[in-house]
């Protein structure tokens, strides 16, 4: 009982000793306070806040067709891009369960990331808010 006594005041500098410290860990992760981004192994720090975040879900909640190409794809890029695309979005939209990532800009470009809801990866791209290209 003597021993347990003289240990005690060790075990309480010890402990005092050991909450900046874990203060510290917390602060670093992000427990007080500070954002802590949700990110996707594929596309990175998934987001809504992007520019075009808002298109991004009109145009993939759609089916393709028609309307859809001219809404979303420039007049002079119709014909080629229906061409390359068209059979992959109209067996691709509408799409219901997806999460966009973080959008880049380089140069007039933008492009958007997509995790959609079977897994599948599709990068958009853009050009004066029209969409360019895609990738799946």
């Amino acid at each position: 009982m003597m021993e347990a006594m003289r240990r005690l005041p060790l075990i309480m500098v010890l402990f005092c000793l050991a909450l900046p410290l874990s203060a510290g860990v917390e602060q670093s992760l992000g427990l007080w306070g500070n954002k802590v981004e949700p990110v996707d192994g594929k596309i990175g720090v998934l987001s809504d806040d992007g520019t075009h975040a808002a298109l991004v879900r009109g145009m993939l909640s759609q089916p393709y067709s028609l309307t859809w190409v001219e809404t979303y794809v420039a007049e002079e890029n119709r014909p080629s891009f229906t061409t390359v695309y068209g059979e992959m979005l109209a067996s691709l939209l509408p799409q219901t369960g997806f999460v966009l990532g973080a959008e880049s800009e380089e140069g007039a470009f933008v492009t958007v990331p997509v995790r959609l809801s079977d897994g599948r990866y599709l990068t958009l791209s853009f050009h004066d808010d029209l969409l360019v290209a895609l990738t799946l």
